[in-house]
């Protein structure tokens, strides 16, 4: 999706998202828990897959000008990189009240579990480690930059693998939010996933995307 583009939704429609989840299960990177569409959705697997599914190098085609990237940490140079984005209808504040709780990201987001903040405050804030499984790996990460309603990112590790993962919430005009998500792998598991099965990351994105922006629906005021 270029800047501005809303995803759209087809209400009408039924729950399918069998072939979404089927390609994400017979290609992992690592072993996958199974994934389940959140409940209160109504997008199709049509909608969900719409379009060609992105590239690592069409990804890196369409990655934000305006992401922070840590020292070191070149797009372009990853073994593995993800750009995605979307329009939500809610305002940055509600947005980022859904990230920063990440303890319950899997009550919304099927390709998280066991999040465990290490912070008194249980939120995700400035130089706060948390851990948790997704893509079916257990990782640690570490929230390098935090600017509320704006910007955060964090370092995830494995063994094998350096993530850095951030996100940005640019408003939009009627209380509308274009939400940037980029993502990218360093190491022996990220470069062998890039050969085998490149779009991965990218699909589990979208899913994460597409769940908060149901989320942010089902929890309108």
């Amino acid at each position: 999706m270029q800047d501005g583009t809303v995803c759209r939704m087809l209400p009408t429609k039924t729950i399918d998202a069998s072939a979404f989840l089927e390609d994400m299960q017979r290609h992992p990177a690592t072993p996958m828990t199974p994934l389940s569409w959140p409940s209160h959705t109504t997008l199709s697997s049509h909608d969900l897959m719409e379009g060609t599914i992105m590239s690592i190098i069409e990804d890196i085609q369409r990655r934000s000008a305006h992401i922070h990237w840590p020292q070191g940490i070149v797009p372009e140079q990853a073994d593995l990189f993800a750009h995605n984005d979307i329009v939500i209808a809610a305002p940055p504040g509600k947005i980022w009240e859904h990230l920063i709780h990440a303890t319950a990201w899997p009550d919304w987001y099927s390709n998280a579990s066991d999040v465990t903040v290490n912070a008194s405050s249980g939120l995700l804030g400035a130089r706060v480690t948390f851990d948790w499984i997704t893509f079916g790996a257990h990782i640690h990460s570490t929230v390098h930059e935090f600017e509320p309603t704006a910007r955060i990112g964090w370092y995830g590790q494995t063994d094998q693998w350096l993530a850095y993962h951030t996100w940005l919430l640019e408003p939009r005009d009627e209380g509308t939010t274009y939400v940037v998500m980029e993502e990218t792998g360093s190491g022996l598991s990220p470069k062998k996933l890039a050969g085998s099965n490149p779009g991965h990351m990218h699909r589990g994105h979208d899913l994460w995307n597409i769940s908060l922006k149901f989320l942010c629906r089902s929890t309108q005021d």
